[in-house]
C-alpha cells in the first residue's frame, strides 16, 4: 500500500506581485506534496510559477487553460520520482465536456484536469482530479459537481479529488459530491476544522477540499494556515492530506 501527500491550493489570481508568488511557492516547497492541485493559475501570475526551479525539476505538470489558449488553469503537479504518468486530460464542466464550454448558469468556463498516475514503488495506480467550481451560481455548482462525479465513476481506481468548490459542507453541491462516494478528508479535523478561505481576514468559510474514493483513504489532514514572513501567501489556505491507497 502506498502513502502520498496531496495538497489543494487556490493561489489567488489577484494581487500578483513577485514577492507574493515567492511566498506561495515557499509554502508549497515546505510541505513538498506528492500531488498538488492548484487553482487560479493564469498567465498573469508571472511565468514565475510554472518556471519555479523546484517545481520544474521535481514535478510533472498537466495544464490546460479553461478558455482554450487563455484564462485560468487548474494544473496538477505530481512528483516525478514517485509517479509515472499513464493518462491525463482536461474536461469542461458542461454538457459538452470535450470542447470549451459552460453551463448557461455558470458565470465562467469551468474545468477539471485529471491524471492517472502509476506509483513507481509498486505499480499501483491512482486517479488524481483537480477542479474549481463556479463562484456565483449554486445551480451551476450542482450541475458541475454531477459532471465531475459521473466522470470519476468511469474509473475503477483509487481517487483523490482536489479543488476549490466555492461551497460549504452544508450545501447541496457538497451533498452531491459526498453521495457519489467521495469522502472529505477535512472531516478528520472534527468540529474545530479551520476555515480554508479567509480573504485575508475578511471572510471565514470552508470551500477547499481533498476528497478520496475507491480505496484511497485520508489518514491525516491539515489546513496550512500559517503566514510566510508575516503575510498569508493567498486568500485561501492550502489543504493537505496524507492519503493511503
Amino acid at each position: 500500500m502506498a502513502t502520498v501527500k496531496v495538497m489543494s491550493f487556490n493561489i489567488w489570481v489577484g494581487g500578483q506581485r513577485p514577492e507574493r508568488s515567492e511566498k506561495v511557492r515557499r509554502l508549497i516547497h515546505s510541505y513538498s506534496p506528492d500531488i498538488l492541485g492548484i487553482q487560479e493559475l493564469d498567465r498573469a501570475f508571472n511565468e514565475e510559477f510554472p518556471a519555479d526551479p523546484i517545481l520544474s525539476r521535481d514535478y510533472g505538470c498537466i495544464l490546460q487553460r479553461r478558455d482554450g489558449e487563455t484564462g485560468e488553469a487548474n494544473p496538477i503537479y505530481y512528483k516525478k520520482e514517485v509517479f509515472d504518468l499513464v493518462e491525463s486530460g482536461t474536461r469542461w464542466l458542461s454538457d459538452t465536456p470535450l470542447t470549451v464550454s459552460k453551463f448557461p448558469q455558470s458565470s465562467l468556463n469551468r474545468i477539471f484536469t485529471y491524471a492517472v498516475l502509476s506509483c513507481k514503488a509498486d505499480g499501483s495506480k491512482l486517479l488524481a482530479v483537480n477542479t474549481h467550481l463556479d463562484h456565483r451560481s449554486e445551480e451551476a455548482r450542482d450541475l458541475q459537481a454531477a459532471v465531475l462525479a459521473d466522470f470519476i465513476n468511469t474509473y475503477d481506481l483509487p481517487v483523490v479529488l482536489t479543488g476549490d468548490f466555492n461551497t460549504s459542507p452544508d450545501s447541496n453541491c457538497y451533498r452531491i459530491v459526498s453521495e457519489s462516494g467521495l469522502v472529505d478528508s477535512g472531516r478528520l479535523l472534527g468540529d474545530d476544522r479551520p476555515f480554508t478561505f479567509t480573504s485575508f481576514g475578511n471572510a471565514a468559510i470552508i470551500i477547499d477540499y481533498v476528497f478520496t474514493k475507491n480505496g484511497a483513504e485520508a489518514v491525516w489532514c491539515r489546513v496550512c494556515n500559517e503566514q510566510v514572513e508575516g503575510e498569508f501567501p493567498s486568500d485561501h489556505h492550502p489543504v493537505l492530506a496524507q492519503v493511503k491507497f
